[in-house]
């Protein structure tokens, strides 16, 4: 449940902090970026809303307005819990899935976080699907996500401005690829 996955995060960022860790001392513990896949992905809406330890956010397939997620999500519907508000840059990975949809349908939860003043997002990759980002993805297909999402800490967790430019640029981030190659057509 999200319920759960968001008792993880805080969890795990609770053991980051902790003495308990063995690699606190080698670890920033101040800035804090989380990411999740899925179900993950749409609780840490709430998890980036009510832990204010968390400084950025990276959802991959899909960033959400809700728990249950938006319109453009994996599933390509929502149901009607609670709208979550943004408070911390937010990054949204997307799959191709939704394919009846308007072009517009992935941007649901950017527009969210945009109405609201937070810096946000969105990726969809080309004929991406909702497991793109599991066991059934490729390293090629991670490496695309990890890029983006090492850009995207890179700027709001380590403060490095000139990440806007290569996260927005013609090429993926430290990989030289080109973006319009990984991106997706259909979805602006």
């Amino acid at each position: 449940s999200t319920a759960a996955y968001h008792l993880a995060a805080v969890s795990g960022i609770d053991f980051l902090q902790s003495t308990a860790n063995p690699y606190r001392a080698d670890s920033d513990t101040g800035r804090v970026g989380v990411a999740g896949w899925s179900l993950g992905a749409r609780s840490l809406t709430r998890t980036q809303e009510e832990d204010r330890r968390v400084d950025a956010l990276v959802a991959w397939d899909n960033l959400a307005v809700r728990e249950s997620g938006a319109e453009g999500s994996p599933a390509c519907t929502f149901t009607g819990t609670a709208v979550r508000t943004p408070r911390v840059p937010a990054l949204g990975q997307a799959s191709e899935t939704c394919p009846g949809e308007p072009s517009d349908v992935k941007l649901r939860a950017f527009e969210h976080w945009r109405a609201a003043g937070v810096a946000t997002m969105q990726v969809v990759f080309r004929d991406a699907t909702h497991f793109w980002w599991g066991g059934p993805g490729t390293e090629a297909q991670r490496e695309l996500s990890h890029a983006y999402t090492r850009a995207w800490f890179d700027r709001w967790l380590k403060g490095d401005s000139t990440r806007t430019a290569a996260l927005l640029g013609p090429t993926v981030p430290f990989t030289g690829a080109a973006a319009a190659s990984v991106l997706s057509p259909r979805f602006r």
